[in-house]
């Protein structure tokens, strides 16, 4: 069973869909500025990682365009997250049971 997530009106939500010029925008200001640059409950999307952490170094410096960070962030392994970022976005997990996997 995946986990189950249900959108929820009283929450702030961003949700990514895919590694765009506006996802690397977002993670230019939260590294560059450093803490939580944001006021959502909670951040869907792409994890900057080990796969994508040198082509985001290289677009925050400047030398790539985010159009051509995007082109080559195309190719990179990607996984996606389910980010709380506060007490209330927290206050909602429920636990609905569990799967064992052999």
């Amino acid at each position: 069973m995946a986990g189950v997530f249900i959108q929820l009106e009283v929450l702030k939500i961003k949700r990514f869909d895919s590694l765009n010029e506006e996802w690397l925008e977002f993670i230019k200001k939260n590294r560059a500025q450093g803490g939580t640059q944001h006021t959502y409950d909670i951040v869907i999307g792409p994890v900057a990682d080990d796969n994508t952490m040198q082509t985001i170094q290289l677009y925050i410096s400047g030398i790539l365009t985010g159009e051509e960070a995007v082109k080559r962030l195309r190719y990179s392994k990607v996984n996606n997250q389910v980010s709380f970022h506060t007490e209330k976005a927290l206050a909602y997990l429920r636990f609905i049971g569990r799967e064992k996997y052999e």
